[in-house]
């Protein structure tokens, strides 16, 4: 009996899309608070980058 997955391939550039997004916006608004960090730190510390719908 052969397996076949969903297509997730919809999911799954969403989510993505959703991680550079996130990402980004983290950044800005670090920016934009006067907070400047070395390289992307500005883009991670913000935590929300796994969390788009939060």
């Amino acid at each position: 009996m052969p397996s076949q997955l969903p297509d997730y391939g919809d999911s799954v550039r969403a989510a993505v899309a959703d991680y550079w997004d996130v990402r980004r916006s983290q950044a800005d608004k670090s920016e934009g608070r006067g907070v400047f960090n070395t390289g992307i730190r500005a883009e991670v510390t913000g935590g929300r980058h796994m969390h788009a719908s939060l």
